[in-house]
């Protein structure tokens, strides 16, 4: 939670973004518009998302890899 210039308290979620490699912030919502509990949940989602793109990412690599590495063995032996 921070609190900016005009007092308005917000939740956020900060990370490192998966596309650019940079920092990224979301904003939850703000206080008291948005329950402590809610800004919990709703960062929960955000992280189980995350960790899923991410081995969506992973999974993706893993693939273009093996069939880069089948290409070359296909090359190497004609």
């Amino acid at each position: 939670m921070t609190c900016g210039a005009t007092g308005v308290k917000s939740f956020f979620y900060r990370c490192i973004s998966l596309l650019t490699g940079k920092f990224a912030q979301v904003n939850i919502g703000n206080f008291p518009q948005t329950s402590l509990a809610a800004a919990r949940l709703k960062l929960n989602e955000l992280k189980l998302l995350r960790r899923m793109e991410d081995a969506l990412r992973l999974n993706s690599s893993k693939k273009s890899t093996c069939e880069q590495s089948k290409l070359n063995r296909l090359k190497y032996l004609n």
